[in-house]
């Protein structure tokens, strides 16, 4: 979502503007799987070979003024772990503008260890919420 995220400000005039990637827990290796990367480099333009994943920390917390999570779960848990910082928490697949089941509006699948397709569409889902999500907060951002 971050460098769906860059993309994007950097095509509206707003690369000043900085996006970070960070993990609540540390499950997943230390690279983006193979399915991942070529998604994001086919698809998107994206290349992922050198990211990996971070921690999210209350210094990253505190060095960003919002902070975007892909689950109901996560939100509930940051707001909880982060007080000071709840009203700067929100849940990325409420910008989705596509009609989608219940579980889905507030939950973007994880698509790690699954395969290419669940990478594509949890891309897809992840791009056309970012689109919404800066074009609602940066005018000129291009949106869906």
């Amino acid at each position: 979502a971050d460098h769906l995220a860059h993309k994007r400000l950097v095509a509206a005039g707003a690369a000043a503007l900085r996006c970070a990637s960070a993990g609540i827990s540390a499950r997943q290796s230390g690279e983006v799987p193979a399915h991942g990367r070529d998604v994001a480099a086919q698809d998107y333009g994206i290349q992922l070979g050198a990211h990996r994943p971070q921690i999210l920390s209350r210094e990253l917390v505190d060095a960003f003024d919002l902070i975007v999570v892909m689950e109901a779960a996560q939100l509930d848990l940051l707001r909880a772990t982060y007080p000071h910082s709840s009203h700067r928490v929100v849940l990325l697949p409420l910008f989705d503008p596509l009609p989608v089941p219940a579980h889905q509006r507030y939950h973007i699948d994880d698509p790690f260890s699954q395969p290419r397709a669940s990478f594509e569409a949890s891309f897809r889902r992840i791009d056309r919420a970012v689109a919404r999500l800066l074009h609602d907060l940066v005018p000129a951002a291009p949106a869906v």
